[in-house]
């Protein structure tokens, strides 16, 4: 037999070979020699041979996505095998098409069988004519099927979202680096995380719910604490103020030529005339009835101190006055007859603060503060003073005044109970005096509480007059000390003024991050608290924890980074309600109307927002909210904190440094602009709503001042 002319891929069977004369023989190729060359697997492959001429992607790259973003679903999408591109289905079977099992293995038989069973072949791949080059394309989902997905997942995200749940991060995708059109990338992008839009009741509409109540005949409705509340704007109590040309004085020098600075000022109780101090030591008087005579405002004037004064106080009785000055000493002073009586000398550095105690002391009792870190309580019928020191008022219903003799000289005073380092800054391990920059007083019943802060920090401390520090202990101790804002982490902010009102059972702090911060009165000292009962008996101080404050007040116009920004608050009478006056940077006074029930108002409007939902997704609903006025808008802090307030502009020129009410509550307004400006509201607010409208046109509004409530206030309602 010959070797050469055998095929070996033919299956060996018992017929004899075809003769060498035979047709068939002259198809086989010629022979060959007896060496044989070795038959190796092909260098070029059907796969290799498409891969080569296959042109390559040329659109943009795109970005890869980090593996954190890749969720199930595409973990469990595999990619078509190699293998399978070339499989023919018909005639091949899986055993055939395992991408693991090797020719030779299929040649083999299987151990145990007599006889090697011989796989079905498939078509040779050295037979194959070269593939063509254009793969099918990868076969689309459909838009049905894309539909449906899509609403599955939207559906899924709205219930997580409206639970309160978080997406887990392998479900949220991340998009492509470079950012190519939609349809280069692999995957198509699920839609945004949806928030939805909570249902507002109609109970939370404030006055407008209120109107479609009694229009259908319905006045009961959830939420009753409307109908004591019939003004849904804070900006009701404002809008009315306004100040006109003749209502300015400009603070002339009386040491020569040219204008001064007016630091302080005080009002008294029972008359229009305000009392302002200066930076030369100069007190003057101005009336603030409207009365304006050739030489102007100012009633009379007189030499207070040789230095700056700093701040000023007024008696109960309006029969005393007293000055603290930047020289270290104070001075309480005669207003009947205009001249000094008693010196107050006590302090290690400037004096910043000077107030009389209210109630049966009669302007015998006050109390100072220093930037020494000191408060000095001063009671001046503890020292040796003659009797006719002060003048006082007769007994009979005269109401004329026995005057003092002007004979005597000016008595120094000691104070009865230092209370020294009262307020310290920490630094370097060490602790330093901090400047005290307010006190205040409690109403008569507690008159032996008091209040202070410094620049420090923005804890407030009450305090004990009676308490007396004993002798060796170097730093008096409070009754308490109220926490920070929680806010405060990054750095600590200064108080510049306080204030108590009417009731006594809020206080105000003027902070220098720009808010006013309300405490409660009630809450100074945690848990049980005698000191805080009115006609308490003394205790011993311990210094314990207060509560924080409850809100705030912002402004756009309000910023009192320095402390000569002060505050004063209207007290509630008649017609009149409760308004605290701060002063600012910002050439302009801002008016707070204290009423708690705007800002309940303003809450329950805005309670039906969810807390998960984060402010930038709520800012459109606060903004378009035609119910909840644009003046009073609580923030995302950790305590609320109201937009609200109203600035009184066009007064000033440069900033206003201190504020101070009348008796008939009419403002007054000092600023460094060498100014003074009374402000007077009128019920019917046509001539603040006139000088609103009237425009710079003319001339009619020049020097003149009004109430900025915004454009919406002053339209008619249809």
């Amino acid at each position: 037999m010959d070797l050469d002319s055998y095929d070996i891929n033919q299956p060996n069977t018992s017929s004899p070979p075809l003769p060498s004369s035979s047709p068939a023989s002259n198809l086989l190729s010629p022979t060959r020699s007896s060496r044989r060359k070795e038959r190796r697997a092909p260098s070029v492959t059907p796969r290799r041979f498409g891969r080569f001429f296959t042109p390559r992607n040329s659109g943009p790259i795109t970005g890869r996505r980090i593996l954190a973003s890749v969720d199930s679903e595409e973990l469990n999408r595999q990619p078509n095998s190699p293998h399978s591109v070339f499989s023919d289905a018909l005639h091949s079977d899986a055993i055939d098409s395992s991408p693991i099992q090797s020719p030779s293995a299929r040649k083999r038989g299987s151990p145990g069988h007599g006889e090697p069973i011989a796989s079905r072949r498939g078509i040779a791949l050295n037979d194959m004519a070269p593939p063509r080059l254009n793969f099918p394309p990868r076969q689309k989902e459909s838009s049905q099927d894309v539909l449906g997905e899509w609403r599955s997942k939207t559906l899924n995200r709205f219930f997580k979202t409206s639970r309160g749940l978080e997406t887990p991060p392998k479900d949220k995708l991340v998009r492509d680096a470079l950012g190519g059109p939609p349809n280069k990338r692999h995957r198509a992008e699920s839609p945004e995380r949806h928030v939805p839009v909570p249902t507002r009741k109609l109970a939370n509409r404030g006055l407008e719910a209120q109107i479609a109540h009694r229009a259908h005949g319905d006045a009961c409705f959830p939420g009753k604490q409307y109908l004591a509340y019939p003004a849904a704007d804070p900006r009701f109590e404002t809008a009315n103020f306004y100040s006109n040309k003749e209502d300015h004085e400009t603070i002339l020098s009386y040491e020569g030529p040219g204008e001064t600075t007016p630091f302080c000022q005080a009002s008294f109780n029972s008359s229009s005339v305000t009392a302002i101090g200066d930076e030369q030591g100069y007190v003057r008087l101005l009336r603030t009835d409207g009365w304006c005579s050739s030489a102007g405002k100012v009633e009379s004037f007189f030499k207070a101190q040789d230095n700056a004064i700093i701040d000023m106080d007024i008696s109960a009785d309006d029969m005393r006055l007293v000055t603290a000055c930047g020289d270290w000493s104070g001075r309480v002073f005669d207003m009947t007859t205009q001249s000094a009586a008693v010196n107050l000398k006590g302090h290690a550095s400037g004096m910043r603060q000077a107030l009389f105690q209210p109630g049966r002391s009669n302007g015998d009792v006050l109390a100072t503060a220093a930037k020494d870190g000191c408060i000095n309580i001063w009671d001046l019928r503890c020292s040796s003073l003659p009797v006719n020191t002060f003048s006082t008022m007769a007994g009979d219903d005269s109401q004329q005044a026995r005057r003092r003799n002007l004979n005597l000289d000016i008595l120094d005073a000691k104070p009865t109970n230092p209370m020294t380092l009262a307020h310290v800054r920490v630094a370097n391990g060490g602790q330093n005096p901090a400047s005290i920059t307010a006190l205040q007083w409690f109403p008569s019943g507690r008159e032996h509480l008091l209040v202070s802060g410094s620049e420090s920090s923005a804890a407030i401390k009450l305090w004990d007059m009676r308490c007396i520090k004993p002798r060796n202990r170097e730093q008096a101790a409070p009754l308490a000390i109220t926490a920070e804002p929680r806010h405060h982490t990054f750095r600590s902010y200064g108080l510049t003024s306080l204030a108590l009102n009417g009731d006594a059972t809020r206080l105000y702090s003027v902070c220098k991050d720009n808010t006013i911060y309300a405490y409660s009165t009630a809450h100074l000292i945690l848990g049980h608290a005698p000191e805080l009962v009115d006609s308490s008996i003394k205790r011993k101080p311990r210094g314990v924890q207060g509560i924080g404050p409850l809100y705030g007040w912002k402004n756009e116009r309000l910023s009192g980074i320095t402390f000569w920004v002060k505050s004063a608050l209207r007290r509630a009478n008649g017609s009149q309600a409760e308004i605290l006056a701060v002063g600012g940077n910002d050439k302009a006074p801002v008016l707070f109307p204290t009423d708690e029930g705007f800002m309940k108002s303003a809450l329950a409007q805005q309670n039906h927002i969810m807390e998960t939902c984060s402010a930038a997704s709520m800012a459109p609903l606060l903004s378009a909210s035609r119910s909840t006025p644009s003046s009073l808008t609580p923030s995302t802090a950790n305590i609320p904190i109201f937009k609200c307030g109203t600035a009184l502009v066009n007064g000033h020129e440069k900033e206003v440094s201190t504020v101070s009410w009348t008796h008939d509550g009419k403002l007054v307004s000092l600023s460094d602009d060498s100014s003074v400006r009374h402000w007077q509201g009128d019920d019917g607010g046509d001539r603040a709503r006139y000088l609103r409208g009237v425009g710079d046109f003319g001339g009619e509004r020049w020097n003149c001042g009004w109430a900025d409530v915004g454009a919406d206030w002053d339209e008619d309602e249809c």
